[in-house]
Order: structure tokens, then C-alpha cells, then sequence
């Protein structure tokens, strides 16, 4: 189920960029794609075991505002699994909204970016639980990405991921929560201009 929610939201960010590129009124602006992705895992074993797996990937198409200057849609996807012993807990949601990225350096082989996550959906799995969350909250990226090819640059991205959480269903029953998530996590990095 959470599968399909993830590719409504992906849905959802293709129709945005879309439109963004059919109605933009600079009929000369470049458009850049970025795209992110990053795995983590770590297991530790004692009496009993306890292990973390994480996954999360980012995809932003921006319009060009001015020569280092971009902007335009994000979209980010990450999921979380603990098991400690005979507890596992999942945590698995999107996150997009309009982004902004400036580049910066010789080659423009540096960038900072910021996105503005107007929707984050997540759930939020127990051995006896499944709640849904949504909320609000921001993205905010460093990258070193050497141009490899003419305008296409690879490297890596230190990311910093806010989500704040403000309303809860389990089941038909909605509630107002204060839950807050944050990663700050490395990825490996692609951005295309065209």
C-alpha cells in the first residue's frame, strides 16, 4: 500500500515539472536534473541483534533563473527499518515541494540547495501498529560534483532532511501530533543540464 502512495507522490512531482515546462515564461530556460540516492546499513549483534537498514533517493527538475541560479520541483523518498530483537519498526515516506540550487566555484563544480517540502507523507510501522503521518518541512544539500562530461556532473551530497509531523490517522481516527524526523546523510550525486 505504501508502494502506491510513494508513486501518487511521484505522479504528483511529474505533473508539477511538467507543467513548470510547458507554461514557464522564459522561453530560453535550461533545465537541470538532479538526482540523488543512498543506502545505509548496520547490524549489531549481543545477546540479541539489532539492525538498521535505511534507504532514501531525491529527484529535483529546475528551470534556470539566472546563470547560477535554479529553480523548480524536489522530491524525495526514504524509508527506515529497525529490528531489535523481536520489535521492528518501519518508517517509510515522500517528501516534495519547490526547490531553489545555486552553483557555485570553478566549473560550477559546487552547489547549495534548499527545498521547501510542502507534502510529507509517511507511515509508520509496529509488530502492532500502522499510523500515517503528514506534515511539513525543508531539504537543505552541499555538493561536490567534478563535470565529468560536457553539463553532466557527478560527485557527492551532504544532505540535511526536517520533517515536522502534524497530524495523525490509525485507522478512521485522525489526530493532531508533534512529531519531528531528521536525517543528515551522505548521497552519491548526478546533475544534467540540458
Amino acid at each position: 500500500m505504501f508502494f502506491y502512495r510513494s508513486l501518487t507522490g511521484m505522479k504528483t512531482a511529474c505533473l508539477v515539472v511538467i507543467t513548470l515546462l510547458l507554461f514557464t515564461p522564459v522561453s530560453h530556460a535550461k533545465l537541470l536534473l538532479d538526482v540523488g540516492a543512498g543506502y545505509f546499513s548496520d547490524s549489531v549483534t549481543t545477546s540479541s541483534s539489532d539492525t538498521s537498514k535505511k534507504l532514501v533517493y531525491n529527484f529535483s527538475a529546475l528551470l534556470s533563473i539566472s546563470k547560477n541560479f535554479w529553480g523548480g520541483w524536489g522530491y524525495m523518498n526514504m524509508s527506515s527499518d529497525r529490528s531489535q530483537g523481536a520489535t521492528d519498526v518501519q518508517l517509510a515516506g515522500y517528501s516534495m515541494g519547490p526547490a531553489f540550487k545555486y552553483q557555485f566555484g570553478r566549473s560550477r563544480t559546487h552547489s547549495i540547495s534548499a527545498v521547501y517540502n510542502l507534502i510529507n507523507n509517511a507511515t509508520y510501522t509496529t509488530n502492532t501498529s500502522t499510523e500515517e503521518w503528514s506534515g511539513s518541512g525543508y531539504s537543505f544539500q552541499f555538493a561536490a560534483m567534478p563535470e565529468v562530461r560536457e553539463n553532466l556532473f557527478v560527485g557527492f551530497t551532504i544532505n540535511y532532511h526536517s520533517v515536522n509531523y502534524s497530524k495523525k490517522v490509525v485507522g478512521s481516527t485522525e489526530s493532531s501530533v508533534s512529531y519531528t524526523r531528521t536525517w543528515l546523510y551522505p548521497t552519491l550525486s548526478l546533475t544534467k543540464e540540458f
